[in-house]
């Protein structure tokens, strides 16, 4: 997958049918990013109440993937409505204690009923109508953007990312929005393959567990 993305999202290999040209434009062009939101202990709830925001952080970000995982709950009066997660928005870490989670996002997908920001030390990329956002967010998954991130971060004793610097980042997009979309649906579906796949190695790995305990206890 990764392979594929560097060739198609760099226009090396173009699809059958497509032939318009490509541009080099700045995230600043095709959207914004706004900082996560700041609050302190206080403004915290143990559980989800009628006052809160699902507070999402740096730990909430894995493989791409956004993860329910140690939740916090911020009181509502923090969150300016532009902080508020909205699908296909992407979630990126801007601060963190190690360098290589710096720049770690995921697309926010989830399906929750509740109401989403993120905190602080994190960021929320909003795209405009300029791109498709379905091909836009994999920019976010090339070796382009790591390399920016790493040039960035490079020698620094701070590492934080501002949002300005994620919207000075170019990359080279179709001006078709059709050559965005199939493009798209070409990783997407190399992403179900592989999550397909994922689901066969976690069933082996139990399978494997059951038959051990069944052969090295005797049983059978």
């Amino acid at each position: 997958k990764k392979g594929l993305m560097q060739r198609l999202l760099t226009g090396k290999v173009r699809l059958p049918g497509f032939e318009g040209e490509w541009k080099e434009v700045r995230l600043g062009e095709i959207g914004e990013c706004i900082r996560g939101v700041s609050y302190q202990p206080k403004d915290l709830y143990t559980t989800d109440v009628e006052n809160s925001v699902r507070l999402l952080r740096s730990n909430n970000i894995l493989d791409n993937k956004i993860i329910e995982h140690e939740i916090q709950f911020v009181d509502k009066s923090k969150v300016k409505e532009n902080q508020i997660l909205r699908k296909t928005d992407i979630v990126i870490s801007m601060a963190n204690g190690s360098k290589n989670l710096i720049g770690k996002n995921a697309e926010f997908r989830l399906d929750a009923t509740g109401i989403y920001t993120v905190g602080s030390f994190c960021a929320i990329f909003r795209f405009n109508q300029k791109v498709e956002s379905g091909y836009a967010k994999y920019l976010f998954q090339t070796e382009r953007y790591e390399k920016y991130v790493q040039n960035l971060i490079v020698g620094s004793n701070i590492n934080n990312l501002k949002p300005t610097d994620i919207e000075s980042m170019s990359f080279r997009i179709p001006s078709d929005v059709n050559e965005q979309k199939v493009l798209a649906s070409i990783i997407d579906s190399a992403n179900k393959a592989i999550e397909l796949l994922e689901r066969e190695v976690e069933t082996l790995k139990q399978q494997k567990k059951g038959l051990m305990q069944l052969l090295l206890t005797g049983k059978v």
